[in-house]
């Protein structure tokens, strides 16, 4: 990162290898004057977007569609990383706090767990148990269990230790272990 004396950024470089310039504003005294963000790149999608939702740790971003069940991982140079092709429709998503998790909760009630890295797919908890799912999963929200479990005695921590909370559209919620093992269920 650079400091030019008024903002902050930073240079990446594109597909191509030609530099791209990232940029904050710098702060004015003058409250009327607005300045705004420089436009780096566009890009024409064949859907519109429902959802996006940065990676709290990579310069990474998911989009699910309204006319489309596929949800695409995009770099912020707007080059798609992989594509997951599913047969619902997206209606919630969350990073797992480390970002190596993205959770996609869908109008069936079915839970996928998406590897970062990769785009393998892979089937998480959800509110009921049912096979086939069931309400449409509302919400979803990951939580570090480092910051609220208390420390065991010691030489013993919960490193690592992470929590999906997930609900449908009739209020049940399901909290499990790392997304994949369900330790309660409520509703």
């Amino acid at each position: 990162m650079e400091d030019d004396g008024g903002g902050v950024g930073m240079i990446m470089e594109s597909e191509d290898g030609s530099p791209l310039s990232i940029s904050s504003p710098a702060p004015t005294s003058e409250s009327s004057e607005r300045e705004e963000f420089p436009v780096l790149g566009e890009m024409e999608l064949e859907h519109s977007v429902r959802l996006s939702c940065w990676s709290p740790t990579m310069d990474v971003f998911a989009c699910a569609y309204e006319e489309s069940t596929d949800v695409d991982l995009f770099h912020m140079n707007l080059r798609r990383l992989w594509t997951i092709k599913r047969s619902k429709k997206v209606i919630s998503m969350a990073w797992k706090p480390d970002g190596t998790w993205l959770a996609l909760g869908d109008d069936g009630g079915a839970v996928t767990l998406v590897e970062t890295e990769t785009g393998d797919a892979h089937v998480g908890a959800t509110p009921t148990d049912l096979p086939s799912g069931g309400d449409p999963i509302a919400l979803l929200h990951w939580q570090d269990a480092n910051d609220w479990v208390p420390a065991g005695r010691e030489g013993h921590s919960v490193s690592g230790f992470s929590l999906l909370c997930s609900c449908d559209s009739s209020l049940r919620v399901c909290v499990s272990a790392h997304g994949l093992i369900p330790l309660a269920r409520v509703g």
